[in-house]
């Protein structure tokens, strides 16, 4: 991770105070800590619910905390970087754009209309518009949305995902690519995409699947020092400062069940990656992905250990 790894100095500064809040899912405030990580001043417990096993950062930063992380004027990470590097993906996730879109035309026709939600300055929405989707999306940052408008001549909406200032019944399909995992309420997220979407639409959902890293954690610490090696990472990326929840396909399943989707699907794409420079991957790689395949298709997807965590879901008739 870039920031523990180059600015060491600043990880003993905190944003605040942490707050502690019950499972998003079941309600229950009983949790076990899985793992234990310290940085900016905190040590963020990464824990597991007692009840029902989602995984969440639990006490977890506050919405102050978050602004004040994000804060150019509190935060020297940010004043020092780049504004392509807050608003638009890095150039090797355009590649896995493309990959995710062509697989998003067998559900939804071009010509259909698009919400990308937490689209920052709109590089998805660009890219599905020139595949022929009706595509627009919604970020909270007006400096993102300027930047859209002023690179890409997008006009897109501010608002926060929980609360779109659009009629109900509006888009074909949501689209969330690795934002998810940021929801403070992922249920009131959910329950408002599913409102804006038309009868028979969809929500597709790209996050981490989080599952192999609690593996790692709770039940093969040994082999910590050969993923780390092989990844170049100081730590398991957990990153309990930016991500609340950390799911995986059978709680992701739920929390979509519980907010009132149907048709709940997680899908496998071989060598896909959110990081696909030049759409190249190496061999390793594509031998993990044809053992994980195997696997995932041999389970019914019960079984899943990639990577990356591609769920959709109906809204149903």
């Amino acid at each position: 991770m870039g920031i523990a790894e180059d600015n060491k100095w600043f990880m003993d500064v905190s944003f605040g105070p942490l707050e502690t809040v019950p499972c998003a899912l079941c309600g229950s405030e009983k949790s076990e800590t899985v793992a234990v990580q310290r940085m900016f001043g905190e040590e963020f417990h990464i824990t597991s619910c007692g009840s029902c096993g989602l995984l969440f950062t639990n006490p977890r930063p506050t919405s102050e905390w978050r602004k004040r992380y994000y804060d150019p004027g509190c935060n020297p990470l940010m004043r020092l970087a780049e504004r392509e590097f807050i608003y638009l993906p890095p150039p090797e996730r355009i590649c896995a754009h493309g990959k995710l879109l062509d697989f998003m035309k067998t559900t939804l026709p071009a010509g259909g209309s698009l919400l990308d939600g937490g689209c920052a300055a709109g590089m998805f929405v660009k890219m599905a518009s020139e595949r022929g989707f009706k595509a627009t999306g919604c970020d909270y940052s007006s400096s993102a949305l300027d930047y859209a408008k002023e690179i890409f001549g997008l006009d897109l909406i501010r608002a926060e995902v929980q609360d779109l200032p659009v009629p109900d019944e509006s888009f074909d399909m949501v689209t969330l690519l690795h934002v998810f995992e940021h929801f403070s309420d992922p249920i009131k997220a959910l329950r408002e995409i599913r409102r804006v979407l038309k009868p028979g639409g969809h929500l597709l959902i790209e996050t981490v699947n989080y599952f192999p890293h609690y593996l790692l954690e709770k039940y093969f610490r040994f082999l910590q020092p050969i993923y780390l090696k092989e990844s170049g990472k100081e730590m398991i990326p957990w990153m309990p400062f930016d991500h609340y929840f950390f799911w995986t396909t059978e709680s992701l399943a739920r929390a979509l069940e519980k907010s009132g989707y149907t048709e709940i699907k997680t899908h496998f794409i071989f060598n896909y990656k959110a990081e696909m420079p030049d759409g190249k991957v190496s061999l390793p790689y594509s031998a993990y992905s044809a053992a994980v395949g195997g696997l995932f298709r041999f389970t019914g997807g019960k079984a899943n250990l990639w990577n990356v965590l591609l769920t959709t879901a109906g809204k149903g008739p």
